[in-house]
């Protein structure tokens, strides 16, 4: 592959990512022309970011993003989902890995497939082969509709162009995330913040703490692309919460 912007015999070349996750690393690999990633503002929605966290600015909601995120949140106040109510779940879901993710807004329809840590303690990341440029699971936090955090990460792109989480940075609050789990029930996931942060202050706590009494998703890639060093210096972080679930065969 060659660049376009002129250099013919330019290659992209393999990135390796790192990024410190609480003693876990996030590894993701780059393109050349990493300025065609589109970028979210570098904080956007509601989401608490813990003193330890650099946030680098703040993008506020403009008034029709704001009233089209009040709007959905008084619907999914009033549709949402009641897992109390329902005999035996206690206000969550039994475990079942997740099996499909969706986000309409930016046309993403993935399978997702677990993923663990490496032997030295790394955060696993899809790897060359026909599961490259999926989503992944993290299999050490909750899974889809338990309580906790269920986190799903993926590579913004690859070797051979834009992969699965390419888009993500057009996610904006009050979007909606579907999760498909393996034994059926679909989940609906609002999203409240889109955070960018430096790898360095990575807000470990804020991500994969497990303290919160509600289902929650996160979702992560590589960001920051710095052209000169040729590697990522940061990620993007989206946060949602459950506002839906709907059983098998409904």
């Amino acid at each position: 592959m060659t660049d376009r912007r002129g250099g013919r015999g330019r290659a992209v070349t393999l990135l390796a990512l790192v990024a410190v996750l609480g003693g876990l690393a996030l590894v993701g690999r780059g393109l050349t022309e990493q300025e065609r990633v589109p970028a979210a503002p570098l904080a956007v929605g509601s989401v608490t970011v813990d003193g330890t966290s650099q946030v680098l600015g703040m993008a506020p909601l403009s008034e029709a993003q704001q009233r089209t995120l009040d709007r959905r949140r008084e619907r999914a106040r009033r549709e949402g989902p009641d897992l109390a109510s329902i005999p035996g779940l206690d206000g969550a879901l039994p475990p079942s890995p997740p099996r499909g993710l969706r986000i309409p807004s930016i046309d993403l329809d993935t399978d997702v497939f677990g993923i663990g840590r490496t032997r030295d303690g790394a955060l696993q990341v899809p790897q060359p082969g026909p599961r490259e440029d999926l989503a992944a699971w993290y299999r050490h936090s909750a899974t889809p509709g338990s309580l906790g955090p269920s986190i799903i990460e993926g590579h913004v792109d690859t070797p051979r162009g834009p992969s699965v989480f390419f888009r993500l940075g057009e996610v904006r609050p009050g979007d909606l995330v579907h999760v498909e789990r393996r034994d059926g029930w679909r989940l609906s996931y609002e999203v409240t913040g889109v955070r960018t942060v430096r790898k360095e202050v990575f807000p470990t706590e804020l991500v994969y703490g497990a303290g919160t009494g509600a289902s929650t998703l996160r979702l992560i890639t590589c960001a920051l692309f710095d052209d000169e060093a040729r590697t990522h210096r940061g990620n993007q972080i989206v946060f949602a919460d459950l506002v839906r679930a709907r059983p098998p065969g409904d």
